[in-house]
């Protein structure tokens, strides 16, 4: 399965070096930590797992490996380990970055502010995106992924309505930390619910 993994990785080389030179230009030109590692994490993820599964489609290597010594099981959990590996990566990465521009350690409240959005918005997306790929294929993923950015925007326009204001100001006095942690183990639960779901998928697919 390591090797599924790695073989991703080895090549997105491009991508990679872009992502960091665009950490390291928005760490030096001032930006908050939140943004850094908002954009940091969501051009890792999409830069290079997405690109490598599109890279996947151009050479049917899906087809491929199912004719080799390798279990279906093993396809998925290595695209599913492999996404949260680059996710790890670009928040220690970013983390680095962030801590030489400041001076300083960031704080772990801070961090975990920093942190928690984009890794709900990932593993959210991935949980929804990658069994359409393996059940319809990548040109479907595709299409919903194209609608859910489009969603996403819609989303941030509502931001700016008093009533959005408000509610915000009620999650505040909730706790916003408090909510933002159960986004994350929500997700997690998603993100594991959906590898089996599409772990299943491909037993049943015709390659």
């Amino acid at each position: 399965m390591w090797r599924l993994v790695w073989k991703d990785m080895m090549v997105q080389r491009g991508p990679v070096i872009a992502l960091v030179a665009f950490v390291i230009y928005l760490a030096s030109a001032g930006m908050p930590t939140f943004l850094v590692f908002l954009f940091g994490m969501l051009m890792a993820v999409t830069g290079v797992v997405l690109r490598a599964i599109s890279r996947d489609e151009e050479n049917e290597t899906l087809a491929l490996l199912a004719t080799l010594p390798v279990s279906r099981k093993e396809i998925v959990m290595a695209r599913y380990v492999g996404t949260v590996f680059v996710m790890l990566v670009s928040i220690l990465f970013s983390y680095i970055v962030m801590t030489i521009a400041k001076g300083g350690f960031i704080p772990i409240g801070s961090l975990f502010n920093s942190i928690g959005v984009p890794v709900v918005i990932i593993l959210s997306l991935a949980a929804v995106l990658f069994p359409i790929y393996y059940w319809l294929g990548y040109d479907a993923m595709r299409y919903v992924m194209t609608g859910l950015i489009f969603l996403a925007a819609f989303l941030a326009l509502l931001t700016a309505l008093p009533m959005t204001q408000l509610f915000f100001r009620w999650l505040e006095g909730i706790g916003f930390n408090l909510i933002l942690g159960i986004a994350v183990l929500i997700s997690i639960v998603l993100y594991f619910v959906s590898m089996r779901i599409s772990m299943r998928v491909l037993d049943f697919t015709d390659l």
